[in-house]
């Protein structure tokens, strides 16, 4: 982030408006979603990085069986992939057609 000191203007920042918004930004947004994913971490093992994928890769290949409570944490993470993916994709027409 140094280099881009030299190139914007950041005297927002000294205003009380840029300090709260600089704090909403690394209290709320960084600082939060940090802590919440290490106390995330505790629960996934390290042989299971990507939950999603690997357990997909067990039922498709090996065969394997997947508990109720599984398949509705695979289902959540597929209609959040989705949500995410409509809701890109609506913003894009939208800014084309302006």
């Amino acid at each position: 982030m140094l280099p881009f000191l030299f190139w914007f203007d950041f005297s927002w920042l000294g205003s009380m408006k840029g300090v709260t918004v600089s704090l909403h930004l690394g209290i709320l947004t960084i600082a939060v979603a940090y802590y919440l994913f290490v106390k995330g971490l505790k629960f996934v093992p390290s042989s299971q990085p990507l939950p999603l994928l690997w357990r997909s890769l067990g039922v498709f290949l090996v065969g394997e069986r997947l508990s109720g409570v599984s398949w509705i944490g695979i289902g959540l993470l597929l209609f959040g992939i989705i949500v995410l993916t409509l809701n890109t994709n609506q913003r894009g027409i939208k800014k084309a057609e302006r």
